[in-house]
């Protein structure tokens, strides 16, 4: 039998709820159904590659990374974090696989952002955590900037849009089922918990 929580713990797991719910509360959250397309166009002279996205509004989603990021975080409410504490103290079997299918497509997910992200790293043994970094820590001007480079805004800003339509909707769904795990442990421990799905 696991430890209880303790008081900061089950802070923690409420905050995590109360920061997802207005990723789940937004008009994005609301949405239900999002349609993205990608082109992407090559200049057979220059040999340039572009791509874009449409079927969205970039300000509205880039508006979301601020929470976003907080999942991101070594931090209170930090993905891996929750997840752990969930994994050590919740004594009920169905929610810790919950939480291992949650926490396996979170690096799945990741993982599957395209190899030409890593063209905006600058070396090319940058691993997906330090893309994270850059993003979410670095000097890309949305939470910091960095006056001596300027080069780095498009970059970040190529990164973001990979991870905002290409991994938001999925990293979405694993935080959906972590704050469905708190509710279903702390808030309605009698309900019928379903079975992950094959």
């Amino acid at each position: 039998m696991p430890d209880p929580l303790t008081e900061e713990e089950t802070l923690k797991l409420k905050a995590f709820q109360r920061q997802f719910d207005r990723i789940r509360n937004s008009a994005i959250g609301q949405a239900r159904n999002i349609r993205l397309s990608k082109s992407v166009h090559f200049n057979l002279v220059t040999g340039e590659v572009t791509s874009e996205f449409s079927g969205y509004d970039p300000e509205l989603f880039q508006s979301l990374l601020p929470l976003l990021r907080q999942f991101f975080l070594n931090d209170a409410i930090g993905f891996y974090h929750v997840c752990n504490i969930i994994y050590q103290k919740c004594d009920r079997n169905e929610l810790k696989a919950w939480i291992a299918e949650a926490r396996r497509r979170w690096q799945e997910n990741l993982a599957s952002l395209p190899a030409e992200v890593d063209q905006h790293f600058h070396s090319a043994n940058s691993t997906l955590a330090e893309a994270m970094q850059k993003v979410f820590y670095g000097y890309g001007g949305l939470f910091h900037i960095d006056i001596h480079a300027p080069h780095e805004d498009e970059a970040i800003k190529a990164i973001e849009t990979e991870l905002l339509h290409r991994a938001f909707p999925r990293l979405c769904w694993c935080l959906n089922v972590v704050g469905s795990v708190i509710y279903w442990w702390l808030d309605a421990p009698a309900t019928e918990v379903p079975a992950v799905p094959k």
